[in-house]
Order: C-alpha cells, then structure tokens, then sequence
C-alpha cells in the first residue's frame, strides 16, 4: 500500500491516465525532430491541422458529455462542464482575438484605456467561467478528493485535465514572457517546439474529456443494466391496484370495529 492508501496496482491503473497528455507532447516532439520547423508550425498554425482535429474533438466532447445526461438527469453540473467545453472551444478558435484583438484573460486588456461595452461583454464570458468553475468545485469538490483517495477512474481524468490544462497555458505565455518580459532570445527551432507541444497537449484536453465519459458510463454500467431490467418488468407486470381513500372505503369498516357493537348486541338478545 502506498502513502495514499492505494495498491500499486491501482495507482498505476490511475496514473494511466496521465499517458494520454504525456503522448501528445511525445507526438510534438517527434514531429519537431522528424519534420523541418516550417512545416511543424505549418501543422500547429491556426487553422491546421492540429488546431483543426482539436475544434472536432471538442465536438465530439460536448456530445458525449450531452449522452450523460440520458443515464442521470443531473442537469445543473452538465450545463456547467458544457459551458466550459463551449468557451474552450471557442478560445481554440481565437474568436476572442477576432472580437477584441487581444486575449480576454489577460488583466492588462481591463486596466488600459476606458471601459467599453465590448470589455463588459468580455469580462462576463470571464466571469460566466469562472463561476461554472467555481459552481463545479463546490458541487463535486469533495467527492473529487475522495474520488482521488479511493482510485476513482473519472477523478484521476479530471486531474489529468486540470493540470493539462494549466501546462497549456503556461507554455502558451511562455516564449512571450522570455522574450518581453526578461528580454532572453528565444530560437525559431525551440519557439517552433513549445508551440508543438502546447497545441498537442490541447488537443488531449477534449480526448480526457471523452475518456473520463467512457469511465463513468463504465462505473454506470451496473446500475443501468439493473435499470433497465427494472424497467423491462414494469412493462410486463400489471400495475398494482393502489389502496382506495374515498368515501366508499370510510363506509366500508370491519366487523372488529366500534360499529358493528349493536349488532353483535341484537344477535345475542335474538
């Protein structure tokens, strides 16, 4: 047993998730090694290859996730993991560039020049995924840290797409800061890397979303196959004829009542 309770078996088959996103940046670097750097950034470019196969992925993401919705109708979390899905979706296709020119996410876009209604419309869409954010984290916080503790597949994905998601974005800033912010000199070839890598570990965002439904509608499996067995003898019993509550069961009593005393009485005076 390890320090978090698990046997080695079970935190390699948890940890496996992490392969995925692990892949990826494998896929980039075999690309950059293989592949002259025009064309590697070619494939990563906007609208390539990569970003491409990612905006589907995040389709079939959102889909999957709507399929959910057939086992447990728990809508409110749904909606907000969908929302996320939608804004990520978006972001990978630089619609917030086109509407403001610039990233939303970034606290200089707010703090310079006037406040405009294109910054209110920005600072919601900010605002409505931080709230879908935090709204998840209050819902399932606790049962992801359990779900962490005791091996849960699902949880471990969504670990593995938390921090997938922060190594993203930290290489998305990473060359910019270098270069702007502590004036180093970054090489096309290593630029041309990172960028590799970021647009990868993107595209496995929407795939961990797809696997982790896989490993719920898994964990669901027994509880829809009694379900639907349930359901199956439902349809081929009659219902039960439910307990009359009308006048005409009040004025039915038993003989064992208060009122069938008198004629207990008369008989015996007969």
């Amino acid at each position: 047993m390890g320090k978090s309770g698990l046997d080695w078996k079970t935190q390699l088959k948890t940890s496996f998730v992490f392969a995925m996103p692990a892949a990826a940046a494998m896929l980039a670097l075999v690309l950059w090694l293989a592949l002259p750097a025009s064309l590697v950034a070619a494939l990563m470019a906007e609208a390539g290859a990569i970003e491409t196969l990612t905006l589907f992925a995040y389709g079939a993401a959102i889909v999957a996730v709507c399929l959910t919705l057939l086992v447990v109708a728990d809508r409110p979390p749904r909606a907000a993991i969908l929302l996320l899905l939608l804004f990520l979706g978006a972001r990978e296709m630089d619609l917030h560039m086109s509407l403001t020119g610039t990233s939303v996410l970034r606290f200089s876009y707010f703090l310079k020049g006037a406040f405009s209604a294109e910054k209110a419309g920005a600072l919601a869409a900010v605002a409505v995924v931080l709230g879908c954010i935090g709204y998840l984290w209050w819902r399932h916080g606790a049962l992801l840290w359990r779900g962490l503790r005791t091996g849960q597949p699902v949880a471990w994905s969504a670990l593995a797409f938390g921090v997938t998601a922060v190594v993203a974005k930290t290489l998305d800033r990473s060359v910019s800061v270098l270069t702007h912010d502590f004036g180093l000199t970054v090489t096309r070839s290593v630029a041309v890397l990172v960028i590799a890598v970021e647009e990868t570990l993107e595209l496995s965002l929407p795939l961990l979303v797809i696997f982790a439904v896989v490993q719920y509608l898994r964990a669901m499996r027994p509880v829809l196959g009694a379900t639907a067995r349930q359901g199956l003898f439902r349809r081929n019993t009659a219902p039960a004829t439910p307990p009359a509550t009308g006048p005409a069961s009040r004025r039915t009593r038993s003989p064992h009542r208060r009122g069938s005393a008198p004629a207990a009485g008369a008989t015996r005076g007969s």
